[in-house]
């Protein structure tokens, strides 16, 4: 099973739907295999970093902390719309 995110609005609520469907069914009993397909829209400023900093999370700190990490973003998404952002370089952003 693949799950498609553009880090948008639509990928929030897409996000919100996994998790209920996450609730009633066991990836684990059923064997199906989840990978996550993010796909950085280029007008979603903050969407290749945080695209990166899932990776980085994943790579460094496993599955369960990147779940955690990519909630965590869903949840603060506001926090990260464009037009907060159109004035800052990158190195600003992610300070």
């Amino acid at each position: 099973m693949y799950l498609f995110y553009e880090l948008g609005p639509d990928s929030k609520d897409a996000y919100a739907i996994w998790q209920n469907v996450r609730k009633t069914i066991s990836l684990q009993q059923n064997r199906i295999k989840l990978t996550y397909q993010f796909n950085p829209l280029p007008y979603h400023f903050y969407a290749a970093v945080i695209h990166q900093a899932f990776f980085y999370v994943l790579q460094n700190a496993g599955v369960g902390t990147a779940e955690e990490f990519i909630s965590y973003v869903f949840s603060k998404q506001e926090d990260f719309t464009e037009e907060k952002f159109l004035d800052q370089t990158l190195t600003q952003f992610i300070q």
